[in-house]
C-alpha cells in the first residue's frame, strides 16, 4: 500500500472457523453485483450452498469453539 492510512479504513472479512458459508455475506454481495449490473439477477442461494461437507466435517473431527 502506497498510503499506510488506507489500513485503518480497512475491516478484514470473518470467516467461519468451521468452514460454514456466511449467507448474509453472500446475499449482500451477490445483490451488489446485480444492482451494479455485473449479473442479471440474484439466485436463491439455499439452491446453490451445501453445508452437506462442513457438517460432515465437523462431525469428524468436532466443531471448532
Amino acid at each position: 500500500m502506497k498510503d499506510p492510512s488506507l489500513y485503518q479504513k480497512m475491516v478484514m472479512p470473518w470467516l467461519d472457523p468451521n468452514g460454514a458459508v456466511i449467507r448474509q455475506s453472500l446475499r449482500f454481495d451477490q445483490g451488489w453485483y446485480a444492482q451494479n449490473g455485473f449479473v442479471p439477477r440474484t439466485v436463491n442461494l439455499s439452491l446453490v450452498v451445501d453445508d452437506r461437507f462442513v457438517l460432515q466435517a465437523a462431525e469428524q473431527l468436532g466443531r471448532y469453539r
